[in-house]
């Protein structure tokens, strides 16, 4: 009987010199910084599919428009922005570069993308809203 108490009294000295205090103290100061990260990781992941969608955007509107056999810029335009139409995140601006019209000529559609920064607010860290552009290019078919 002698030998079980032991190994109890053992047991509780054990659960007795751990140390849990610390934890919450480290998880206090590690939380915010934890935080900051994921928010700009989701910060650069949407200007990342913004840009992503703004190419695919400016691509199918030129492709669209090169093979278009009467107004070819006015079609490729007007294929960017519904595309574009469905997107939630960020905003975009659609333009046309080159017309084409002509077998044989460029035709370039410009997409101009902005995603809202999370990080404004703080000062000194990106004061400004991500942006950026695609282009895309052309040539138009003839038939």
């Amino acid at each position: 009987m002698a030998r079980r108490d032991k190994r109890y009294a053992m047991r509780d000295k054990r659960y007795a010199m751990r140390d849990e205090r610390g934890e919450i103290t480290e998880f206090a100061l590690v939380a915010p910084l934890i935080l900051l990260v994921l928010i700009g990781l989701v910060n650069f992941a949407l200007a990342g599919y913004a840009s992503a969608v703004a190419q695919q955007a400016a691509a199918y509107g030129a492709r669209r428009g090169s093979v278009a056999q009467a107004n070819a810029g006015a079609v490729a335009v007007s294929e960017a922005q519904a595309m574009l139409s469905r997107i939630a995140v960020g905003s975009y601006e659609v333009r046309l570069l080159a017309p084409g019209g002509v077998p044989g000529t460029l035709l370039a559609v410009e997409v101009r993308w902005r995603v809202p920064n999370f990080f404004r607010r703080f000062p000194g860290l990106f004061n400004r809203d991500f942006e950026g552009r695609a282009v895309a290019f052309f040539r138009q078919e003839g038939w």
